[in-house]
């Protein structure tokens, strides 16, 4: 949604890129950026290890030192995770660049690993959306993401440390002005393509809903039932998206497929799908905030669940974390409606940490 990135190296605007290293934590990351660089220019050689037979990429090398060295003299592209990375043979190829995608994610001790590899290094990620995941336990600084240990305090990235790109293409500038002032310290603004999009008597924006109920901890019948009455009201509209130049496509009717439904919990997810499915909603897609991390859809439903603060089963932390919101609202292009209980906001937070989540989620209510 948002991308800030990190150069890491005085000599970086200096430097003759032409040997280039990608990698994430995941093969399908690294694919997806690679492969848009084969959209860009197809004669760039890449090299790639798959993970298995079934999901090799057609620019697939059983070795990519091998490769690498029989490429001297010529630029190349080259991707893997930090195991590719980390291989003696791969880092005497001397790479001129390497580039950690969602760094936001990436841990730093795996970013100092694979930093090494190259003579100076490109982070790209969002350290506003969700954090690394993690099975185990570490002290600071080596619990945070790469990106989030460069950022510090800020909550985007200073010009002196890098870049802060500052235009979204996905959301709609009456969503993306509620997530820039609860992540984006107001920088992030819409490009004017986002305002071009239509949907046929739907307003743009986040809208939120209040949904009385008592006791709810990790699913919800109110909200459940709530669901079920507006999903209708918005499938069947005329959706008009844009192409890249900006220019209206020929509208078509907004479906199932269109709209995403989010929340905090599995026993809600699961209780959504089966409640949607007997309603003959079973292609509207459900699933947590981690689920749909980088996904995108015309309409978002977020829903709460969770009745008040005595009800909470993980704490405000997990709930009302403001980068697991910016998550949430941010899947949408053109309207997110967050459903919750009015007792919601009326906490006691035991930490200074929830006292500031509890104030950006009652601000975020008042857009």
């Amino acid at each position: 949604m948002s991308v800030q990135g990190s150069k890491i190296s005085p000599m970086a605007k200096t430097i003759n890129l032409t040997r280039i290293g990608v990698v994430a934590q995941s093969h399908a990351v690294v694919e997806h950026l690679m492969e848009n660089v084969k959209k860009i220019d197809n004669l760039i050689p890449l090299a790639k290890k798959g993970q298995s037979a079934k999901t090799q990429p057609s620019y697939h090398v059983d070795d990519i030192a091998v490769w690498g060295t029989s490429m001297s003299g010529s630029g190349y592209v080259v991707g893997g995770t930090v195991w590719t990375f980390s291989r003696p043979d791969v880092r005497l190829l001397n790479l001129d660049l390497i580039v950690i995608d969602e760094a936001g994610q990436f841990s730093l001790a795996n970013s100092l690993a694979v930093i090494s590899a190259a003579r100076c290094a490109l982070l790209l990620g969002d350290p506003q959306q969700l954090p690394q995941v993690s099975q185990g336990k570490h002290p600071e600084p080596v619990n945070e993401s790469v990106l989030s240990h460069l950022l510090g305090e800020h909550k985007t990235m200073p010009d002196e440390l890098g870049f802060f790109l500052e235009t979204t293409f996905r959301l709609h500038p009456k969503i993306a002005a509620p997530v820039s002032r609860l992540q984006y310290e107001d920088r992030l603004h819409s490009d004017a393509r986002c305002e071009r999009r239509n949907l046929d008597g739907i307003s743009p924006g986040l809208h939120i809903v209040s949904v009385d109920h008592i006791g709810n901890t990790v699913s919800s019948v109110e909200e459940a039932k709530k669901l079920l009455q507006m999903i209708p009201e918005h499938l069947g509209k005329a959706w008009t998206a844009v192409d890249a130049k900006g220019d209206p496509i020929t509208p078509r009717l907004l479906a199932q497929e269109d709209i995403l439904v989010v929340t905090a919990y599995n026993a809600q997810v699961r209780f959504l799908k089966s409640e949607l499915s007997k309603a003959g909603f079973s292609h509207v897609r459900v699933g947590t905030f981690d689920k749909f991390q980088g996904q995108e859809a015309p309409i978002v439903f977020v829903s709460m669940t969770t009745s008040s603060s005595e009800d909470l089963p993980r704490g405000i932390e997990f709930l009302l974390s403001p980068n697991r919101l910016n998550v949430a609202i941010s899947r949408a292009q053109w309207a997110c409606y967050v459903l919750r209980s009015p007792q919601l906001s009326i906490m006691e937070p035991t930490s200074p940490e929830g006292m500031v989540m509890l104030g950006k989620f009652v601000t975020l209510c008042k857009n």
